[in-house]
């Protein structure tokens, strides 16, 4: 049984999200696109998760995730909001988008730094929200402060540049075929 500090997070959640800071690290890295402010925003995530209440321990990772991306965006507000526009310009003409799969999600892991040069910081931002943490897309535009349009048309971008990516034209889910989903 470890001592809390009210206010603080206990001891052996420190030792966790320490375990855990190499997954922090790859995420803001593929998000940043940039090795000091992939450090910066686990850095500043971890600051927050020190100020945390009990719940958290139950949520840690999720948490911390959740934590590194809303650093990120803050880091990079200006530049997330200036693509949006060109993305405004170009909508997706799909309905609706699956999120990503076991397999897609591995090759954006396997190699963060390489696959962060292919896609811009909107698409980044977009395959992290909503094909990895499924987030609902109208969330993450909102966090992201673009509309919901840009947000959608910078996803289905990241998914044409990941068909490349991989090498093949890989079939999605049955659910979704191609690239018509927002499914959840």
């Amino acid at each position: 049984m470890s001592v809390h500090v009210p206010g603080t997070m206990p001891i052996d959640s420190r030792l966790a999200l320490t375990e855990y800071r190499e997954e922090l690290q790859r995420l803001a890295l593929f998000l940043t696109g940039d090795k000091k402010l992939a450090q910066v925003c686990v850095v500043n995530a971890c600051r927050l998760a020190e100020t945390y209440n009990d719940s958290f321990l139950e949520w840690l990772q999720h948490w911390a995730r959740r934590a590194t991306i809303a650093s990120a965006i803050k880091l990079q507000q200006v530049e997330i909001s200036e693509l949006s526009t060109s993305y405004e310009k170009r909508p997706c003409p799909h309905r609706v988008h699956a999120t990503l799969s076991p397999g897609e999600i591995e090759l954006l892991r396997a190699q963060p730094q390489d696959c962060a040069v292919r896609f811009d910081l909107l698409n980044r931002f977009a395959l992290v929200m909503f094909g990895v943490e499924k987030y609902a897309p109208q969330q993450s535009a909102l966090m992201l402060g673009v509309n919901e349009t840009a947000f959608a048309a910078a996803y289905c971008a990241a998914l044409e540049s990941l068909k490349t990516i991989a090498g093949r034209s890989w079939t999605r889910r049955p659910e979704a075929p191609g690239c018509a989903g927002w499914k959840r």
